[in-house]
């Protein structure tokens, strides 16, 4: 099958512009009524943002509930949109007959042109991980950690997404993420070297595993069924009593795996079932914070850099004006 080509990406449209170009489908609301019809919201995505699409049908629903219907989360759609500002912040609008969205055939196009993908090295950082791993010096937590992270497991831990929107969403974040928070605890070590390295390092790596079972997707992420049902943080906790059983790990250290992943949210309105109960878990709780609050601002942040030619605009995710300057 011939692949359509992709001309123009996220980070260089520009208002005014008039594009008929291919866009990953990450998001879509509902159609609801507006002063001349019906309209929905899409958010549109490539290797290089999102952005929103603003559909404006006209007064016979049934049209534009059958456009809205056709499209799906995770397709590839070929649109006729201009690009204008709204309160600051650039978005696309299709406004038929004269504009209109296609669907393209799975296959007819190239799938890396519309992954978010970490900025960095994933083999390079998936050396860091075997390295840190061999670098732990208790034998039983080390057989441990070896036992969890097989190369499968390597595999799909850095393709895996940290997040189904908000921090580190993209391939490789989980990498990325749980390496951050690795080097933040190694530096904080430093300056607190009566904190035990071993259970620094399983906590950043160990914190999110759960994720690799609890997220699902390439270019829109969602959660499985076990991620919904049951969350990262118990599929985390039944990864390692799995691997812990299976390696005669000593009850102590066993518990104390689990207790920096069941912890590591810190408080219970946060998920987290008990708090922190010894320095290790608590080191881990406040870094993963720390990592996953700078990542978020960073992001939104370079995404409303993109949008807007303005010195400031509001996030309502962070609630507050962000200046971009």
């Amino acid at each position: 099958m011939e692949k359509q080509q992709k001309n123009k990406f996220v980070r260089d449209i520009k208002k005014g512009e008039i594009l008929k170009d291919l866009f990953a489908v990450a998001g879509k609301d509902a159609v609801k009524t507006y002063q001349k019809g019906h309209m929905f919201t899409m958010k549109l995505q490539d290797k290089t943002g999102t952005m929103a699409l603003k559909f404006f049908g006209s007064n016979d629903k049934t049209a534009v509930d059958a456009v809205h219907s056709s499209i799906l989360i995770g397709s590839v759609v070929r649109i006729d949109a201009n690009a204008n500002e709204y309160n600051g912040v650039l978005e696309l609008t299709v406004n038929p007959p004269q504009q209109a969205i296609e669907v393209i055939p799975t296959g007819a196009y190239e799938l890396e042109h519309f992954v978010l993908h970490t900025k960095k090295d994933i083999a390079k950082m998936a050396g860091r991980l075997r390295e840190l791993i061999d670098g732990i010096e208790d034998a039983d937590i080390k057989k441990v950690m070896k036992h969890i992270f097989s190369e499968e497991m390597i595999r799909r831990f850095s393709a895996s997404s940290a997040a189904v929107k908000r921090h580190h969403a993209f391939v490789g974040g989980l990498l990325e993420h749980s390496l951050s928070l690795a080097e933040i605890l190694l530096t904080v070590q430093e300056m607190h070297p009566e904190l035990n390295r071993d259970y620094l390092v399983c906590g950043a790596l160990l914190q999110d595993i759960g994720k690799t079972e609890e997220i699902k997707g390439d270019i829109a992420f969602d959660f499985t069924m076990e991620g919904s049902l049951v969350g990262h943080i118990v599929l985390g906790a039944q990864m390692i009593a799995k691997a812990t059983g299976e390696m005669k790990t000593p009850k102590e250290k066993a518990l104390k795996l689990m207790h920096l992943v069941i912890t590591h949210h810190n408080e219970l309105e946060k998920g987290s079932p008990i708090t922190p109960k010894f320095p290790e878990a608590a080191a881990v709780a406040h870094a993963d914070e720390l990592d996953a609050k700078v990542q978020e601002f960073i992001e939104k942040f370079e995404a409303a850099k993109n949008s807007t030619e303005g010195d400031t605009v509001y996030e309502k995710a962070l609630q507050r004006y962000l200046y971009l300057k």
